[in-house]
């Protein structure tokens, strides 16, 4: 009785492991759903850089609005490098600055964050009035990653509005007029 369950005892031990070949197999499975997955982590991983650079452009655009307003200064923004067209856009180092007009720096986006995004703007400077916190003219800042999908933070002269479309619809923004 005894040696019959030392040998039951024994032979559960081997039932409990993995093969070689068992984990070769299931690593070959692994590596090929994740080589299958990377793509889209890629996408989404860029969709995340454009959103995140939609929003912090517009958050200085607003933070330099209500400062024109609060401080009774004129702001003025500021791109740095930039292109004036998509067709021109890269993505070599550029910056936005909104500034006082005695030259006291605001805010800053640059593209020290941004690295692989392209980006234009049609306008040189923008400033904002200091009583009404409208922006003094229309424009825009245009980026993307890829061409087919930009996505614009427009400054709407008449009504002082932000905001920010897509060609298309892309990353879940509105289509731009």
């Amino acid at each position: 009785m005894v040696q019959s369950l030392q040998h039951i005892h024994f032979n559960s031990w081997k039932a409990l492991g993995f093969t070689l070949l068992e984990l070769i197999i299931t690593l070959a499975i692994i590596a090929i759903l994740v080589s299958a997955a990377a793509p889209s982590f890629s996408n989404l991983i860029d969709s995340n850089k454009v959103k995140r650079l939609a929003t912090e452009i517009e958050w200085l655009l607003v933070q330099a609005k209500s400062e024109a307003v609060m401080k009774g200064l004129d702001i003025t923004i500021q791109p740095k490098t930039m292109a004036s067209t998509s067709a021109a856009a890269s993505s070599s180092p550029w910056s936005i600055e909104a500034s006082l007009s005695d030259g006291t720096l605001l805010g800053l986006v640059s593209s020290v964050d941004f690295p692989s995004i392209k980006i234009y703007e049609n306008f040189s400077t923008l400033g904002f009035d200091k009583l009404t916190g409208r922006p003094k003219k229309d424009g825009h800042f245009g980026f993307f990653i890829d061409s087919s999908k930009t996505v614009r933070v427009e400054v709407r002269k008449m009504t002082g509005r932000l905001v920010s479309c897509s060609d298309g619809g892309a990353y879940g923004y509105t289509e731009c007029p």
